[in-house]
C-alpha cells in the first residue's frame, strides 16, 4: 500500500511539473499554393523588405523551413494562439543550419488579445546541423497588460540564411 501511495504521488508530482506541448503547424506543412501554413510575417515596417521564407526537407526528410533575410531582421510566427502567463518557460528543440543567428521567442499577449510584449533572444548558428534546445522564460514587463497568452515567433537576423528542422514547443509552467 505504502509503495503504491509512493508511485501514485511520483506521479502526481512529475505530472506537475511535466510541459504541455504546444499544438502549431512545426511541420511547415503548406497549401496547395506552397504557402506555409498558419504561420505569418511580422509586416511592421520596421521589418520590411520581408526576406523569403519556404518549406524545406530537413536531412533527415523531416519538414523545415528556411528563412532568408534580405537586408532586415526576419520576423516569422505562427498565428496559433496558446495558454501562458509570466513566470512560464517556453523550451524549444530543433535541428538548424546555416549562417547568422536565429532567435526563438514569442509574441506575449494580455487579455483581449492586447499586446504586451515580445522576447526573442538571438544565437549564432552554423553551417553544420545541429541539434539545440533553448529554454525562454516569459517574464512580465512593467506597465505591461499581465500576459495570458502568446504566438511562437521564429526571427532570423539581418544577412541570415537559416534551416530549420523537427522544430517542436513545449510550455513549462511556472511553479505555484
Amino acid at each position: 500500500m505504502k509503495k503504491a501511495m509512493g508511485m501514485m504521488l511520483l506521479a502526481v508530482v512529475a505530472g506537475l511539473y511535466a510541459g504541455d506541448e504546444v499544438n502549431f503547424n512545426k511541420n511547415f506543412a503548406t497549401d496547395e499554393n506552397g504557402k506555409i501554413v498558419q504561420w505569418k510575417f511580422n509586416e511592421n515596417q520596421e521589418f520590411i523588405p520581408l526576406g523569403k521564407v519556404e518549406a524545406i526537407q530537413g536531412k533527415e526528410g523531416n519538414n523545415g523551413i528556411r528563412i532568408t533575410s534580405t537586408g532586415k531582421n526576419v520576423h516569422y510566427y505562427c498565428n496559433t494562439m496558446f495558454p501562458v502567463e509570466s513566470g512560464d518557460s517556453l523550451k524549444f528543440t530543433a535541428k538548424v543550419s546555416g549562417s547568422g543567428q536565429l532567435a526563438l521567442g514569442g509574441y506575449f499577449y494580455g487579455e483581449k488579445r492586447v499586446f504586451a510584449f515580445g522576447t526573442y533572444p538571438f544565437f549564432s548558428i552554423t553551417q553544420e546541423e545541429q541539434p539545440i534546445e533553448k529554454t525562454l522564460v516569459i517574464e512580465q514587463q512593467a506597465g505591461r497588460p499581465a500576459v495570458v497568452s502568446g504566438l511562437i515567433a521564429l526571427v532570423a537576423s539581418a544577412g541570415s540564411d537559416i534551416r530549420i528542422s523537427d522544430l517542436n514547443v513545449e510550455v513549462i509552467r511556472k511553479k505555484k
